[in-house]
């Protein structure tokens, strides 16, 4: 978790120019479900194009990225 927020913060220095690192440290958690619900659409669609013997490889990513997505709006701040 650590990490994962050192790498966040020095990422959002580069956007600073443009609002305070509180206010873009809020639009990121605001983001963090449409991030991983893009990506469960995204695998849905990839596992779909697969030859059927090769599903099995990717065919988990979908649930897993649902999964994240609904951590990240239990999680996300109040509207």
């Amino acid at each position: 978790l650590a990490l994962q927020t050192h790498l966040r913060d020095r990422y959002l220095t580069l956007w600073t120019d443009f609002a305070p690192m509180p206010r873009l440290q809020e639009i990121w958690a605001f983001a963090l479900p449409l991030f991983a619900l893009h990506h469960a659409v995204s695998y849905q669609h990839i596992v779909a194009g697969m030859e059927d013997l090769a599903q099995h490889e990717l065919s988990g990513m979908t649930p897993d990225w649902l999964r994240k997505t609904l951590k990240y709006v239990a999680t996300s701040p109040e509207t």
